[in-house]
């Protein structure tokens, strides 16, 4: 109730903020209207647009009443520049509405008639337009290529309000794409351009949008810092739009810091200036939103009502982002309620969406569309600045010229040979000097040339070496036809961290036994890849030469063998291992299988019917460590359709998500859960999605390796 009471008198106080403005608003139509009587031909046009633009955010059908007339003026007269400015209103108008179709439309309508007569500021302002609304639309790499384009076309007219404009939408759409230092760096550039105009409505919407950066981070108290600043200039100033904007980033912020219940006054308050201002793209965010909040407090129903709603007003203007976090919202909310179909049916409309928005192939377009055109700025800047050493050079020749002609008309023949006798010794030294200094250059340049040939050489020799290295480890490694030999349908996800890898995956047949080792050994890059090619030869002996059998005295002979060679000086070298045997592979009587294994460190994973069995593990390395006894025998009965994981820590130690935190070992396994009855390919695919968007752009911390076995 307080809620409710709370949410009518602000939106009374907005009502009255409105009516000001309104009336300032009326007023300046009045006086326009009075011009308008004075003006005639192309005047007139420009009056007409900008009355119709006064009327764009508070009275659509007069808006496009001015329109149509200074159209129908501009068809008499021919005049080009205000027919683009005319149709740069009516898309407008389009946007307000939704219609982005048919915006788009009319926003090419105006490139074509601005290349035909040269309207350089009309031309930006479209693409920067059609910049804005792809990205609102998700399709970013077009996004930045429009805007780019845009703030080309802004360079050549020096016009730094539209510079400004482009640029924060630039960094919208940078920011999208957690790529945050372009981000900020847009921002930046725009809070100079809009300092300089003294526009302070511009400088805080690059506030607001800097907090969303730091929000993104984890950083909330700086965050909610620039959004308290952003919304007390907002109030001042009395603008509904900018001021719906920063209350949904107030939102956001109070919902991870469970202060719900203002969070949904912010919401519901931006809820209904979002609607004021007709603006579907707004409505739907605040719906999103709203669904998040209740998702956090468990209101699973009014959580799924506002999703759906987000999703049908996002699919009317293409809204890709918010139908994306909809889907993704669905996903959590039916997983958390155990409805495994409906989650893995959001999930899998979740990750598509997600791999067409972002893709490599587009991600590869904004880097090459980044390169080219900060190429060519530095082009442009090297030719302006030549151009100026020349206009330099030609000042002082000039001055030189005057200065020589006034000291020959001032001075006898005698000065004048002596003056000439001096300035010629003078150019030699100059000369001289300048041709030893030529000459150092040369020679500094050739030392680095080679300095770089010799680094790049080590350089790739080192790399060879390391390749080299990869393919040795690799033909360590099981083979695919041997396990194929001795398995069930199976999958096998190997992710190293660096070239080659501390984690391996083994396997061997002996005297009708499969033997088959998931290992973690110390460290990863090259010294984890010495160490795997150690243990794996000791494996190899164990089995081969020595003729052990049981998988815990073959661990117990790798830990004497490691000790012996490499644990003299107190290291602690070895690995975590889970190694398996299967007994008489290929026997028909599956009901009554049983295999015998040992676990160091890490645990096997069993997923029967709907249960998650963590198997019994010993919790000490094949190595030197603080517990020295001899590995257990552990045995385990196999029931037809168990499924059986193996795998190290990699995964569950992967930091990201939204608070770049470990993915950990619980969510693991219930995803091995949910996907446990699907093909091992399938299996695979969902390991390698999930694991890359929970990394998002941070770097892989470990070496990955899972393998899962229908039994």
């Amino acid at each position: 109730m307080k809620t409710k009471l709370h949410l009518k008198f602000l939106l009374i106080i907005i009502y009255s903020f409105m009516c000001i403005e309104v009336t300032s608003q009326t007023s300046k139509i009045d006086s326009l209207k009075k011009v308008l009587l004075l003006k005639k031909d192309t005047a007139e046009v420009n009056c007409l647009n900008q009355i119709s633009k006064e009327f764009s955010s508070s009275n659509l059908d007069s808006c496009i009443k001015y329109y149509e007339i200074a159209l129908s003026k501009v068809s008499k007269i021919s005049y080009p520049k205000g027919l683009a400015r005319g149709l740069l209103l009516k898309a407008y108008m389009y946007r307000r509405k939704g219609e982005v179709d048919s915006a788009m439309v009319i926003y090419n309508e105006v490139i074509k008639l601005s290349n035909q007569h040269n309207l350089i500021q009309e031309s930006g302002e479209s693409y920067m337009f059609i910049g804005f609304m792809l990205q609102n639309q998700s399709e970013y790499d077009q996004s930045i290529i429009n805007l780019i384009t845009a703030e080309k076309q802004f360079e050549k007219i020096k016009n730094n309000s539209l510079l400004g404009r482009n640029s924060w939408m630039l960094g919208n759409t940078y920011l999208k794409l957690k790529s945050y230092t372009e981000a900020e760096n847009s921002f930046k550039k725009a809070q100079g351009y809009f300092g300089k105009l003294g526009d302070s409505l511009g400088y805080f919407d690059c506030v607001l949008n800097t907090s969303i950066i730091f929000n993104e981070k984890g950083e909330l108290e700086k965050a909610l810092k620039l959004i308290l600043q952003s919304e007390r200039h907002y109030r001042a100033v009395k603008h509904i739009g900018a001021l719906s904007a920063a209350l949904i980033n107030k939102a956001e912020v109070l919902t991870k810091t469970h202060k719900y219940k203002e969070a949904e006054i912010a919401l519901l308050e931006a809820l209904e200036l979002k609607k004021m201002l007709g603006a579907p793209l707004g409505v739907s965010t605040c719906l999103l939103n709203l669904a998040n909040l209740y998702e956090a407090t468990k209101d699973y129903k009014k959580a799924e009502q506002n999703y759906f709603n987000a999703i049908d007003l996002a699919r009317k203007d293409n809204t890709q982002n918010v139908i994306l976090m909809s889907y993704k919202g669905l996903y959590k909310i039916y997983k958390l309620q155990n409805n495994t179909k409906l989650a893995l049916d959001y999930h899998e409309k979740y990750m598509s969406l997600n791999d067409s928005i972002y893709n490599s192939d587009k991600n590869q377009i904004i880097e090459e569309m980044k390169t080219k055109y900060e190429t060519e700025k530095k082009d442009k800047q090297i030719v302006q600045k030549n151009s100026e050493i020349q206009k330099s050079v030609l000042e002082l020749e000039q001055k030189s010229f005057e200065r020589n002609a006034f000291l020959i008309g001032l001075f006898l023949v005698l000065i004048l040979v002596v003056v000439a006798f001096v300035a010629y010794r003078q150019k030699k030294h100059a000369n001289t000097i300048l041709f030893q200094q030529n000459n150092e250059i040369t020679i500094q340049k050739q030392l680095i040339q080679e300095q770089k040939h010799k680094v790049e050489e080590h350089q790739k020799e080192t790399l060879d070496s390391i390749n080299y290295a990869k393919r040795i480890q690799y033909a360590l490694l099981a083979n695919d036809s041997l396990l194929k030999n001795n398995l069930n349908e199976h999958f096998v996800l190997f992710s190293p961290k660096d070239i080659v890898s501390g984690d391996f995956y083994w396997a061997t047949e002996h005297n009708n036994k499969f033997y088959l080792a998931v290992c973690d050994s110390t460290g990863h890059g090259v010294p984890g890849a010495f160490m795997s090619l150690l243990n794996i030869g000791f494996l190899n002996e164990a089995i081969k030469e020595k003729n052990i059998s049981d998988p815990n005295e073959i661990l117990n002979y790798v830990r004497t063998r490691l000790i012996d060679s490499i644990g003299n000086d107190g290291q602690q070298d070895g690995m975590d291992a889970i190694l398996i045997c299967f007994d008489h592979i290929k026997s028909s009587d599956l009901e009554q299988r049983t295999i015998s294994y040992a676990a160091a460190n890490n645990e096997p994973v069993l997923i029967r019917g709907n249960e998650i069995i963590e198997l019994p593990k010993d919790k000490m390395p094949v190595g030197k460590g603080e517990r020295m006894n001899s590995f257990t025998l552990q045995t385990l009965k196999v029931n037809k359709g168990d499924v059986l994981y193996l795998y190290t820590d990699g995964y569950a130690d992967q930091f990201g998500g939204p608070k770049g935190k470990k993915f950990k070992y619980k969510p693991l396994n219930e995803l091995l859960l949910l996907m446990s009855n699907d093909s091992a390919k399938q299996q695979k695919d969902l390991l390698v999605k999930t694991f890359f968007d929970w990394k998002g752009s941070l770097e892989q911390v470990d070496d990955v390796c899972i393998i899962g076995i229908k039994l």
